[in-house]
């Protein structure tokens, strides 16, 4: 804390370089967080969760929301890098057992993340013992989880009410192209007929002109 109030920051890898040894050697003798020995990279991780989830908790007692919004924040980057190993209801418990129930900043990431984990959870007998025993947590993602849900279902109804508007429409104006396609038809065989009338009418008049032209050269040559 000290630190960030001289600088705004604070190097939450070397101050949890210290936590990583003690978590590489401690078994599942030493407690019931977990069982066996973590690898390195998982020691390191956690201490780094454990360290930020504690200045969080120092920011909000002594009211710094600065170092408290810094400290959820590289809280939310480090937990998205777990991969749930045996370590991480310890997370959890530092998590839930840190902060009130109206103090939602760690806790609305911790949810997130497990809703995201959750056929991981169900299937991990040790996970779903760890929601048991943070009621706040399992509540709050059923919630989620539901909401979720009524969102997906209401995206999936507006997209199909969607495809039947789109559907209707593109009925419509196949309707209107057939009627098109047919008055396009009717007036084609009216002008068709006009023609043939206008044709069988010239072919008269042919005929008619002819006649006389043969009636004149007989009366020529007549007189």
């Amino acid at each position: 804390m000290l630190r960030y109030l001289y600088t705004l920051e604070y190097d939450d890898e070397k101050e949890a370089a210290s936590i990583a040894p003690y978590l590489l050697t401690t078994s599942s003798s030493e407690t019931a967080e977990f069982d066996g020995q973590l690898a390195e990279s998982e020691a390191k991780l956690l201490a780094r969760l454990l360290n930020n989830i504690a200045v969080y908790t120092v920011a909000e007692k002594y009211e710094i929301p600065e170092l408290k919004v810094l400290a959820q924040e590289k809280v939310k980057a480090l937990i998205w890098k777990h991969s749930l190993s045996p370590d991480f209801p310890i997370v959890i418990n530092a998590i839930f057992h840190s902060t009130p129930s109206s103090d939602g900043g760690l806790r609305e990431i911790a949810v997130e993340f497990c809703k995201h984990k959750e056929l991981a959870i169900v299937k991990d007998e040790r996970l779903c013992s760890m929601l048991r025993s943070h009621g706040d947590l399992g509540a709050a993602m059923v919630i989620g989880l539901l909401c979720d849900h009524a969102e997906y279902k209401r995206s999936s109804d507006d997209r199909k009410r969607s495809n039947q508007d789109r559907m209707a429409g593109l009925k419509r104006r196949l309707k209107d192209m057939e009627c098109n396609a047919k008055d396009a038809l009717t007036e084609l065989d009216s002008t068709t007929i006009s023609n043939n009338f206008h044709v069988q009418d010239a072919r008269i008049s042919v005929v008619t002109l002819q006649a006389n032209l043969t009636k004149a050269k007989e009366m020529a040559t007549l007189h």
